[in-house]
C-alpha cells in the first residue's frame, strides 16, 4: 500500500508536469504564432472570433479522426501508446497516461502539420482567419487536456458538465464509440454515440472483448468523403502554395 501510494504521488506529479508543459507547448505553437501573424495582417475582431470558432471546430474533427483511426489501431505505435491510457485506468500510474499528448515534441508536430495547412488555405483564399484558427487550436487542446485530467482524477468539473465524465468513461467500457472527449459533435455526426450507457455490465464486457481483437472498422460514406476532401485540400493547397507563393 505504501509503495502504491508513493507511485501514485510520483505519477500525479509527472502527469501535472506533462499537462503543464503540453499547455505551454500549445500556446507556443498556436496562440503565440497567431498573435505574431496578427501583427502582419491585422485581422478584425470579427475575423478573430470566426477564426477561433473554426480552429476549435477543426480541432474537434481532428480529435475524432485521430482518436478513432490512429489511437485505436491496435498494431500501430499510436495504438500501443494509447492502450496504456485504457489499461492504466484506476492504477497508480494512471495520471502519466491521462494527457492527450505524450510529449511536448509530439504536440508541436501535431500543431505544425495542422498549422501549415491552415496557413496555406487562408493564404490561398486571401482571408485573415489564420491567427484566430491557430489560437483556436491552442484553446481546444488546453481544454481537452484539462477536462480529460479532471475526468480521470475525479476532480471538479464546471456546472453542467458532470455528464462529460460519464460519457468518456463509457468509452473506456466499450472503445468502439464516443471518440470525442467533451464536445461530441463528430461522434453525433457519424453516429458514434454508442452503445447506450445503460447496457448491462455483462454486455459491456462481452463487447469489449470483441472490440479488443478487432480493427476500428470501415469508414462510413460521410467519413470517407470528408477524408478524401481533406486530403485533396491539403494536396492542392500545399502544391499551389509552393509553386505560387511569394519568393524570397
Amino acid at each position: 500500500m505504501i509503495a502504491d501510494a508513493r507511485s501514485r504521488a510520483e505519477s500525479l506529479s509527472l502527469g501535472r508536469r506533462l499537462k503543464r508543459n503540453n499547455a505551454l507547448t500549445a500556446l507556443a505553437c498556436g496562440a503565440l504564432p497567431g498573435l505574431l501573424l496578427s501583427r502582419l495582417i491585422h485581422p478584425s475582431l470579427f475575423a478573430w472570433i470566426i477564426g477561433i470558432a473554426i480552429g476549435m471546430l477543426w480541432a474537434n474533427a481532428f480529435e475524432y479522426f485521430y482518436h478513432r483511426f490512429l489511437l485505436h489501431r491496435p498494431r500501430s505505435s499510436f495504438g500501443r501508446e494509447h492502450l496504456l491510457h485504457h489499461s492504466m485506468l484506476g492504477q497508480p500510474e494512471e495520471p502519466v497516461h491521462t494527457t492527450f499528448g505524450s510529449s511536448p515534441l509530439y504536440l508541436a508536430i501535431l500543431f505544425a502539420t495542422n498549422g501549415v495547412v491552415a496557413l496555406a488555405i487562408c493564404w490561398l483564399l486571401h482571408i485573415r482567419l489564420a491567427p484566430g484558427i491557430l489560437a483556436g487550436f491552442s484553446l481546444y487542446l488546453i481544454l481537452v487536456e484539462e477536462i480529460l485530467w479532471r475526468i480521470h482524477m475525479g476532480e471538479w468539473l464546471p456546472i453542467g458538465m458532470n455528464w462529460v465524465r460519464r460519457y468518456h468513461m463509457a468509452h473506456h467500457d466499450i472503445a468502439s464509440g464516443r471518440f470525442n472527449v467533451f464536445f461530441p459533435l463528430f461522434d453525433y455526426l457519424f453516429g458514434n454515440i454508442r452503445p447506450e450507457i445503460e447496457q448491462t455490465e455483462a454486455h459491456i464486457l462481452a463487447q469489449a472483448a470483441v472490440d479488443s481483437n478487432s480493427s476500428p472498422g470501415m469508414l462510413s460514406s460521410l467519413e470517407a468523403a470528408l477524408l478524401w476532401a481533406w486530403m485533396a485540400i491539403i494536396t492542392v493547397g500545399v502544391r499551389y502554395f509552393w509553386q505560387s507563393g511569394p519568393k524570397g
